[in-house]
């Protein structure tokens, strides 16, 4: 029959088997005289190395040398226990993230004996929850430092944080702000709507646009509805998944759209009212815009001209030379007239010539640099020069001419 041991055999084998927790003893003085195969594996000391050395080994220089492991050995005897978390040292001074926890061991009569440490290895922990932290400062600096507003929401609406742009834009401070449901800063004609999208984001969180398609609107402290273009992001925190969403005011970019879009209409109608032919031309050629005049004086509806290539309003004879003639303008575009010092013939539909005087002017657009054409028809001009030269001289070339001009 087997033989049972006592219960203190069996407690220090129990003790002694437990790996991931040092558990040793010391006397009054803070000596070791008991060592367990964890502390052997935390601290690096083997059982003969350590009993008898005293516990200030384990802790930093700076700390022995204050005198801190006395002081927390008598706090241990005052208040029957002491814990703290702080660094300790390993055999090769290494330095470790420890729970250690002091208790004192006293005798029926309450004289002290002595103390039993517990100590466990949080080095892993620590640089995990350090590495988290670091995680979480660059976050919290990039939001903070961010152009834009930036509003974090949980899945119930509330705001959970705001940087300062978004304080800026919204007019509230950031107590004010955070706590809040979301919905305070949306116009109250768009809450109801806004309720259901949240929740379906939260069904299917993605980083997307917010309102693809739509018009959005977000509203200030003050009241006022501003337009808004709003980028999310489905953000996982301990408290559940949350959405980030970047919020750009877009009134400054509105009021630029508006005044480009006026702008480019009276250009529109000023383009329509000129009395003469006005086509725009593409570097490469390409028609981009033509007047009412044009489609008048080439005999081409808008829709057939624009597209095609300036080269369909050429004579034949000259298309070969117009490419290279276009392209030196665009290399060195400024206002001037066409072809200066050469006779310039347009080509109507019906296949008619006609002679033409241009003026060339460069625009820039968001496509890229465009000449506008002014294309006159000089036909009667050159008719008058044509009967002046053939007309017979009477009385002299210079009451001949003036009889014609007369």
């Amino acid at each position: 029959m087997m033989e049972v041991r006592k219960d203190d055999d069996v407690y220090r084998l129990m003790v002694e088997s437990i790996l991931d927790c040092a558990i040793f003893m010391l006397d009054v003085d803070g000596r070791v005289f008991s060592w367990n195969a964890g502390a052997e594996k935390i601290t690096g000391y083997l059982v003969t190395e350590i009993i008898g050395r005293h516990f200030s080994v384990f802790y930093p220089r700076e700390n022995a040398q204050s005198g801190k492991p006395e002081r927390d050995l008598l706090a241990a005897a005052a208040n029957k226990r002491f814990e703290e978390v702080g660094w300790r040292i390993r055999k090769d001074g290494a330095r470790f993230w420890a729970d250690v926890v002091i208790t004192a061991m006293r005798k029926g009569t309450g004289q002290l004996v002595g103390f039993v440490i517990l100590t466990r290895d949080l080095t892993e922990q620590k640089r995990t929850a350090d590495e988290l932290r670091r995680s979480q400062e660059r976050f919290q600096h990039a939001v903070e430092s961010a152009p834009n507003a930036m509003l974090m929401v949980s899945r119930g609406g509330r705001i959970e944080m705001a940087n300062l742009q978004a304080e800026w834009v919204f007019g509230y401070s950031r107590d004010e702000l955070l706590g809040r449901p979301i919905e305070m800063l949306i116009p109250a004609h768009l809450r109801e709507h806004h309720r259901e999208d949240r929740m379906s984001y939260f069904a299917h969180p993605r980083p997307r646009p917010m309102g693809a398609g739509r018009d959005l609107y977000a509203l200030t402290k003050d009241g006022v509805e501003f337009p808004v273009e709003i980028g999310l992001n489905p953000i996982e925190t301990d408290e559940g998944t949350m959405v980030l969403a970047a919020i750009v005011d877009l009134t400054d970019r509105k009021q630029r759209e508006k005044a480009l879009l006026q702008s480019e209409e009276r250009f529109r109608r000023a383009v329509e009212a000129a009395p003469y032919a006005l086509v725009m031309v593409g570097r490469r050629g390409r028609i981009e815009m033509v007047n009412l005049q044009a489609e008048q004086l080439f005999g081409y509806a808008r829709e057939e001209l624009l597209g095609q290539s300036i080269e369909m309003l050429v004579p034949e004879r000259f298309r070969s030379q117009h490419p290279a003639l276009r392209g030196s303008f665009f290399a060195d575009p400024r206002p001037r007239p066409m072809g200066a010092g050469r006779d310039l013939y347009g080509l109507r539909k019906d296949g008619s010539e006609f002679p033409v005087e241009i003026g060339l002017n460069p625009v820039e657009t968001e496509e890229g640099p465009l000449v506008l054409a002014s294309i006159i028809d000089i036909t009667i001009r050159k008719q008058k020069e044509d009967q002046i030269k053939t007309a017979p001289e009477e009385n002299g070339t210079s009451s001949s001419a003036r009889s014609i001009i007369g």
